[in-house]
């Protein structure tokens, strides 16, 4: 009680000396004022698409296309927002990157409306699967103090009422961060055989894997490809920004 009294005491003494401003709008007072955080809402109800070719499918189940089910081992993936979107990629910088916590809550706000708009086909897709949050590099999560992954997934398992379990996948050292290599199939060598399971689990289980964003899949295929390897059933993706 008395560490979250003072965190709450840090963060007002924080917007004291640096008051935060509207990514949207620029007025001052929060980073997302309540008029424009209605027009995120208006955005839209989703991303459903084809985790291979991004071709639009129910419940964004990967197409019937040989090369998509080739190239994707995700069985599908459903993502609230495009990264082109300027407001919500802010707020989601503010808080990877400058732990801007009110910025982490607008997140979790807007993702969360987005699960609500389409509860029929979440609640359909979690019932009887295993929520996980995509692993960061252990020391990138040492450095940074928390991985922006366990916070969505939560929200997702909150939302539908789904198991949410940690530390399922793990990071191998000696990866480069997937942000800092640009080229597609360079990211993909990249994440090639970087995720390892490290929890036993029951042979056909379900999984939905949870992250902020999906960009190439690479990261998001390994973990599903991981966890198939380990006798995985459907691995299904949900994130908060497609690239």
């Amino acid at each position: 009680m008395l560490m979250r009294s003072l965190r709450a005491a840090a963060i007002a003494a924080s917007k004291a000396v640096f008051p935060h401003f509207c990514v949207a709008c620029g007025d001052e007072g929060t980073v997302l004022c309540d008029d424009c955080d209605l027009d995120v809402g208006s955005l839209g109800s989703g991303i459903f698409g084809c985790p291979g070719c991004g071709e639009r499918t129910v419940a964004g189940r990967v197409c019937r296309r040989s090369a998509c089910r080739q190239k994707s081992v995700l069985d599908s993936l459903a993502c609230a927002l495009p990264y082109a979107e300027p407001v919500p990629r802010a707020l989601l910088q503010l808080y990877k990157y400058e732990r801007v916590e009110e910025a982490g809550e607008a997140v979790a706000s807007t993702f969360g409306r987005f699960l609500q708009w389409n509860d029929a086909d979440f609640c359909s897709l979690a019932k009887g699967a295993v929520v996980v949050p995509v692993p960061m590099h252990p020391w990138k999560e040492a450095w940074r103090g928390f991985n922006q992954a366990d916070m969505l997934a939560a929200v997702f398992s909150v939302s539908t009422g789904a198991r949410m379990v940690k530390n399922v996948l793990r990071r191998r050292f000696g990866l480069t961060a997937q942000a800092a290599i640009k080229d597609h199939d360079a990211r993909g060598r990249n994440a090639d055989g970087s995720i390892g399971v490290i929890r036993r689990f029951t042979p056909g289980m379900r999984f939905v894997l949870v992250d902020d964003v999906f960009t190439t899949g690479a990261t998001m295929n390994a973990c599903a490809d991981a966890l198939k390897r380990a006798g995985a059933g459907g691995v299904h993706a949900v994130t908060f920004l497609r690239g």
